[in-house]
C-alpha cells in the first residue's frame, strides 16, 4: 500500500508477527514490543512521561532476543522518505556500541525480512572466539547454530583430554585440524540448506500476510501463484 504512515507500517509489522504461521516458526516474536516514545501529547502529559523515563529518539520496536554477538534487535520505523532525527541517530549509535543490532526499516516487508534474518542469521561468533571458550571449558554458549555447537563441543572435549594427558601435543594438533576441517565442510552444507529454507519461509510468510490483509489483486495473485486460483 502506497503512502503509509509510520504508524500504519508499524501496525502491519505487528499484525504480521502475530499470525499463527509466523509464531509457529518464530515463537520469539511473542517478545516483540513497541517502545511508547511518541510526543503527541499535552505539555503536562509530556512532562509526566519524561519523569517516568520516556526518552526521545528511542527506536520504535525492540526484540529482546540474543543472537550471535548481539544482545537484542531494535527497529526504527520510517516511511520511504522519512528522515532519522538527530536524537534517533544518537540512540541507534549508542545501542550498537553496546552490542545491539539496530536497523532502520521503511516498510513492513523490510521489517519482517529483518526480523526473520536476525532470528536465523545473526552474526555468529568467530571460530577463534568459540575455541577460546572451549579451551576454558566454558558452558555451551547460547545462540550457536548446529555447526558451531559441533565445533565447540569437539574442541572442548579435545582440550579436556589434552589437559588430562590422554593425548599429547602432536596428536591434539592433528585432531584439531580434523575437527576444524569437518566444521568448515559441515558449515558450508548447513548454509546452503538454511538459504533454501529461508527462501521458502519468506515466500510462505509474505504470502500468508497478503492473502489475509492484502488488496483483492494481491490475494488473487497469491492464489494464482500457489495454484489455488481459477484456471
Amino acid at each position: 500500500m502506497a503512502n503509509r504512515t509510520e504508524d500504519q507500517i508499524q501496525q502491519a509489522v505487528i499484525r504480521w508477527s502475530q499470525q499463527a504461521s509466523v509464531r509457529e516458526m518464530f515463537p520469539q516474536l511473542a517478545l516483540l514490543y513497541h517502545i511508547p516514545n511518541e510526543r503527541k501529547c499535552t505539555p503536562q502529559q509530556g512532562a509526566r512521561l519524561k519523569r517516568m523515563g520516556v526518552k526521545s529518539g528511542v527506536p520504535d520496536l525492540h526484540l529482546p532476543v540474543a543472537r550471535g554477538v548481539y544482545h537484542g534487535l531494535y527497529l526504527e520505523m520510517k516511511t520511504e522518505k522519512g528522515r532519522v532525527s538527530a536524537n534517533q541517530a544518537w540512540w541507534l549509535e549508542r545501542l550498537r556500541e553496546n552490542g545491539c543490532c539496530c536497523v532502520v526499516c521503511r516498510s513492513w516487508e523490510d521489517a519482517a525480512h529483518t526480523l526473520v534474518t536476525y532470528l536465523t542469521e545473526a552474526e555468529p561468533m568467530t571460530g577463534k572466539e568459540i575455541e577460546v571458550l572451549a579451551a576454558k571449558n566454558a558452558p555451551l554458549p547460547d545462540g550457536l547454530d548446529v555447526p558451531e555447537r559441533y565445533l565447540f563441543l569437539c574442541l572442548r572435549q579435545l582440550y579436556t583430554q589434552f589437559r588430562a594427558g590422554t593425548v599429547d601435543r602432536q596428536q591434539a594438533k592433528r585432531e584439531k585440524t580434523e575437527i576444524v576441517s569437518g566444521y568448515e565442510a559441515f558449515r558450508l552444507r548447513w548454509k546452503i540448506t538454511q538459504q533454501d529454507m529461508r527462501i521458502l519461509r519468506e515466500v510462505q510468510l509474505t504470502g500468508d500476510y497478503y492473502r489475509k490483509d492484502g488488496c483483492p489483486k494481491c490475494r488473487e495473485l497469491y492464489d494464482r501463484l500457489c495454484g489455488v486460483g481459477k484456471e
